[in-house]
């Protein structure tokens, strides 16, 4: 599953400017329930929000907030009444919208984070844009949604899919049946076998 069947669209990503004060983040991650919030570039702030929901791709931004940090501010004796720039992490973890998920969470894992802006460059282009943020919550409800479809397959655009075997594989597989009247010697080729279609139907 690719990171951008299940991301957050960069259009429906909270975000604060560097000099909105430290209790707008804390507010806002409040009201929407979440655990983080994009700082973007202040040049955004005299920009309609209409505006922005047109586009499907932001301006890079330029350091993320998270409870984390809050929770650094307070143990800090930072007043709520600073502002975002003091205390947002400047240091932002990236991935492609073709990243699958499994890379993106050794991300996460490697850089002991709980987020990643989705970018559709390299976060070093100037001419990158920001499509889309994932979390470590994200990635753990996609797995759940997996473990939810098995048997089943679950394509990029999230439906089940019914498992499929090659007929001549499946018959093998299913003639397979316990003979109680059977030696373990006789029956030692139709066990590799086994073994070798639990392979083939992807059960290890």
């Amino acid at each position: 599953m690719r990171v951008s069947s299940f991301m957050i669209p960069a259009v429906k990503v909270v975000w604060v400017t560097p000099n909105d004060t430290i209790q707008k983040a804390v507010d806002l991650m409040v009201q929407h329930q979440i655990g983080a919030v994009a700082v973007l570039p202040e040049t955004l702030a005299n920009e309609h929000v209409d505006t922005l929901s047109l586009s499907p791709r932001l301006p890079m931004p330029i350091g993320i907030i998270t409870k984390s940090d809050i929770l650094k501010a307070c143990h800090s004796k930072i007043g709520m009444e600073e502002l975002c720039q003091f205390i947002m992490v400047k240091e932002l973890q990236t991935c492609n919208p073709n990243v699958d998920r499994d890379k993106a969470a050794r991300i996460l894992e490697q850089n002991h984070s709980h987020h990643i802006l989705v970018v559709d460059k390299g976060p070093l282009d100037e001419n990158a844009h920001f499509v889309g943020l994932i979390s470590s919550w994200d990635l753990s409800a996609e797995c759940a949604r997996d473990d939810r479809a098995w048997p089943w397959i679950r394509s990029e655009d999230g439906r089940f899919h019914k498992p499929f075997a090659p007929p001549s594989k499946a018959k093998a597989f299913s003639s397979l049946k316990h003979d109680p009247t059977s030696n373990c010697h006789c029956n030692h080729e139709k066990y590799t076998m086994y073994i070798d279609e639990l392979d083939v139907l992807h059960f290890q």
